[in-house]
């Protein structure tokens, strides 16, 4: 492979790859606000739909539901990103369920692809950075769309349905339920969602990535997660 063919070796390779990360991340929570009435309504109903839809894009291979498996090279990682932002690009003018769920896909596998895939690939010095840039960017983009969306419906941002606003690569500190001077931090590892289990977070004890072996890692429901940042707490 020539060095032009690297997809490392673009001009402004991290902020690029940031940028359409963080994208992933909020058409992810657009598409889930979006969601969230339907959810309210009937949530046996939209489990239904979503692993429908699910299997539906599993098995075709149009939709970006595998990944590369061979050596990247930048026209693959092109080709990739296309097929998934053929879908985000959409989110906008989207209103209908099954249209909503498969942008969520879209996005979901595009964010972990840049994660778990891209930067994974040579081990990249920018594994951790870019991640934890664009859950950055993304959770202040996306606190205040929903800061104005409220505020054109009129509604009291208070009390306003706020979606899960940790990303991948975060470190979350927090107020021990069941004793309030305890501090525990734990960090984000990956986001996912599936018919059978709902919106989870992969978390960890271990903050140091460069230490993670994985053997503290745990799955935690969405509704788990908000009730952790109810109680966060910022740490200088």
């Amino acid at each position: 492979m020539s060095l032009q063919d690297s997809p490392f070796d673009i001009p402004d390779f991290e902020k690029k790859t940031t940028e359409k990360m963080a994208n992933y991340y909020i058409v992810g929570y657009r598409c889930q606000l979006k969601l969230m009435p339907q959810y309210a309504e009937n949530r046996e109903r939209m489990a239904q739909i979503w692993k429908a839809r699910e299997q539906a894009w599993q098995s075709d291979p149009e939709k970006p539901s595998n990944f590369p498996k061979e050596t990247l090279s930048l026209q693959m990682v092109n080709d990739y990103y296309a097929k998934c932002d053929a879908f985000c690009d959409r989110e906008p003018s989207t209103h209908d369920v099954n249209g909503l769920v498969d942008i969520f896909f879209a996005s979901n596998f595009g964010a972990y692809f840049i994660a778990s895939v891209l930067l994974r690939t040579r081990n990249h010095p920018l594994k951790y950075k870019i991640p934890q840039e664009a859950g950055r960017i993304a959770v202040e983009t996306f606190l205040t769309l929903q800061e104005i969306r409220t505020l054109e419906a009129g509604g009291d941002f208070n009390h306003a349905p706020m979606p899960t606003k940790v990303f991948p690569g975060e470190v979350l500190h927090y107020k021990d339920a069941n004793d309030g001077d305890k501090i525990l931090t734990i960090r984000v590892k990956d986001h996912g969602s599936s018919a059978m289990k709902g919106e989870f977070f992969v978390v960890t004890t271990i903050i140091d990535e460069d230490q993670d072996d994985d053997t503290a890692d745990r799955e935690v429901p969405a509704d788990e997660m908000h009730e952790r940042i109810q109680r966060r707490v910022e740490i200088e």
